[in-house]
């Protein structure tokens, strides 16, 4: 099972506003060592030991930043609600049988979100 955040929404500024609320998750959680397997596979170790460091010292806004845009593209699949399925496809199709995939916020996006889970599922 894949499990993780995933940006996503009807249309661009709705990704990249979840892109933001996922990048202000992972500043705090990658401080966590627990965390840093992911960031060690992926390159980005040095950013989770800065993290760690900066929270031990209270300096919580200079952490803001060290969760990079590069980062989150190699970490957090991240398109429209027209794009997503075959992203998440693309990436964990032949690694995963089953994925999470995020709840809207606004019931007005339940239809979209069917349409996801659909073609996820292949239908």
């Amino acid at each position: 099972v894949a499990a993780g955040f995933v940006a996503t929404g009807p249309d661009e500024e709705a990704v990249a506003r979840k892109r933001e609320w996922i990048r202000e998750h992972l500043t705090f959680l990658y401080s966590t060592p627990a965390y840093w397997p992911s960031l060690d596979h992926r390159g980005f170790g040095d950013v989770g030991r800065e993290l760690n460091r900066l929270s031990k010292a209270g300096q919580w806004e200079d952490m803001k930043g060290l969760v990079s845009d590069e980062m989150l593209d190699a970490l957090v699949p991240q398109g429209t609600y027209d794009d997503i399925a075959r992203i998440l496809l693309d990436d964990y199709e032949s690694i995963v049988s089953r994925i999470t995939f995020p709840v809207p916020d606004d019931p007005a996006e339940d239809a979209q979100v069917r349409g996801v889970l659909s073609a996820l599922r292949g239908e």
